[in-house]
């Protein structure tokens, strides 16, 4: 009796995104769930570089170990990029996606309805605290609760929400 030909699988593109802390990866990784298909043709792998701000987040990226096809860097907003780290970012090909504003509390306050001014990333981080009762970090259960496909997809297509472009620029990493 013959053994049943195996199904071989197609070569997959590769992406790699590196982000600064683990809210962001969390909220990523959330993302990842719903826009990425099982056999889509793309394998990606998101990782923190635990701060150190953009050049931080860049050297981890561009040390990251293994090959791969892209790799993108998702960063907050409340620290200038110089421009050596654009400079390495655009002939490295490493695409840049940043959180406004200020941080990723501020982008999710915003893509929320959040009306108020958000001043900083620390002010970010407290209305977002005080909104919704959270302690130092954004819950996987926050995630469960506030992050669906639906309401992704909503703030997208609603380009008068302030983070409509920012989510944008996400699912694109996924794409």
């Amino acid at each position: 009796m013959k053994k049943k030909p195996r199904k071989l699988r197609v070569a997959n593109r590769t992406r790699l995104i590196i982000c600064e802390g683990i809210s962001d990866k969390k909220f990523l990784e959330r993302v990842k769930r719903f826009t990425i298909q099982r056999d889509g043709g793309l394998r990606v792998s998101i990782d923190e570089s635990g701060g150190g701000g953009p050049r931080g987040v860049l050297n981890r990226a561009i040390n990251y170990p293994g090959q791969y096809d892209s790799k993108c860097i998702f960063l907050d907003s409340d620290i200038n990029l110089s421009a050596e780290v654009r400079k390495i970012c655009q002939r490295k090909s490493i695409t840049i996606v940043q959180s406004t504003p200020f941080c990723l509390e501020g982008l999710l306050l915003k893509s929320k309805g959040y009306a108020r001014e958000i001043r900083d990333s620390q002010h970010a981080k407290q209305e977002m605290r005080a909104t919704y009762g959270l302690n130092l970090v954004i819950t996987e259960n926050w995630y469960n609760e506030h992050m669906s496909e639906i309401f992704f997809s909503s703030v997208i297509e609603d380009e008068t929400n302030p983070a409509s472009e920012i989510f944008l620029q996400i699912r694109r990493m996924f794409q």
